[in-house]
């Protein structure tokens, strides 16, 4: 049952993952970080770091820098 949970829980992290990339290239870079950040919270133990640089992306790019700065020194 737990390898049946964790098999969904990276599924839909790559999902989200999946879906903030394609947000991000429509420029709609507020509902990418919604994205990143669901495909974060999925599994906080085990770091993402494509989310992470994703997140960053989408806050350099909405002017919030310092948050961006955080997002990337995250990145495993």
């Amino acid at each position: 049952m737990t390898k049946q949970v964790s098999n969904l829980e990276n599924k839909n992290k790559l999902n989200n993952l999946n879906k903030g990339y394609k947000l991000y290239k429509l420029e709609r870079y507020e509902d990418a970080l919604k994205e990143f950040d669901m495909a974060v919270a999925i599994n906080e133990e085990n770091m993402f770091g494509e989310a992470y640089l994703g997140k960053g992306a989408s806050l350099s790019l909405i002017c919030q820098r310092e948050l961006a700065e955080e997002a990337y020194m995250t990145v495993p």
